[in-house]
């Protein structure tokens, strides 16, 4: 993380806290809520890929398997099902390959959600898989994006810096706003070392409207941000460092 800072948390507030309801899953003991419905959306905290006695099944398609099954169980006690889910991160460790992870989430996850894959060196107990995200009825699709009322959510654009706040800019006109709307972003980057290089670039995107943001390298080696984006891409120069960004923006 910048600064080598040893931990880094942005929050989700709601003013009125009778709008707050905490979804809690027996089966699944661990000290947070499941989820949180606040209105019409529900909040879903990072499931696991590991069973109810907190084991590690040994194969992938096994692991996904568990972890859709609690989040079937998070989303139904809020009257949800997973085609409900509109905003998606998906976090895997070096234990799935990438490209079996990627036929492995097709089939179980709605293809109308917003989602982002993002490789990272380990996650809680041993798990090689967590998902989280942000659930709703109400959601629409809008180009890449999906909307829940004026809130918008965005998967992750990647690239180089330049080419992902392109792609990012691309996204907001095609869901009626602009860049200037975005209120948070969520930055993971290919080396922290390019923190710099990446934020000259970055400011002059936003300027005086940036928006608030997450920033942090989420392997030692991300495949996915290292490589050209297709094979007649040059390789990034020094000061074009590769990034995925993930956006939720406001009409």
């Amino acid at each position: 993380m910048p600064g080598e800072t040893p931990v880094e948390i942005s929050v989700v507030a709601v003013r009125d806290l009778k709008e707050k309801k905490v979804i809690r899953n027996p089966s699944v003991q661990l000290p947070v809520s499941n989820a949180v419905q606040v209105g019409n959306r529900l909040y879903v905290s990072g499931v696991l890929g590991i069973d109810a006695n907190r084991t590690v099944p040994k194969e992938p398609r096994q692991q996904v398997i568990e972890l859709i099954r609690q989040m079937r169980e998070v989303l139904g006690k809020a009257g949800m099902q997973l085609r409900n889910m509109a905003y998606i991160h998906v976090y895997v460790d070096s234990g799935i390959p990438v490209k079996l992870l990627g036929r492995l989430l097709t089939e179980v996850l709605p293809s109308e959600a917003a989602l982002s894959v993002i490789e990272t060196a380990a996650l809680p107990m041993g798990a090689h898989i967590e998902i989280s995200g942000i659930a709703s009825k109400d959601a629409k699709r809008e180009g890449v994006c999906n909307s829940i009322g004026d809130t918008i959510y965005c998967p992750g654009a990647g690239g180089t810096i330049e080419q992902a706040l392109k792609r990012i800019s691309e996204s907001m006109t095609n869901a009626r706003t602009d860049i200037g709307h975005v209120v948070i972003t969520n930055v993971f980057i290919d080396d922290i070392q390019n923190f710099e290089a990446m934020n000259k670039v970055y400011a002059g995107a936003f300027g005086r409207s940036a928006p608030a943001r997450v920033t942090l390298q989420s392997t030692p080696k991300a495949d996915e941000l290292t490589l050209a984006p297709s094979t007649n891409s040059p390789p990034p120069k020094r000061d074009s460092p590769r990034v995925q960004i993930t956006t939720i923006a406001v009409r």
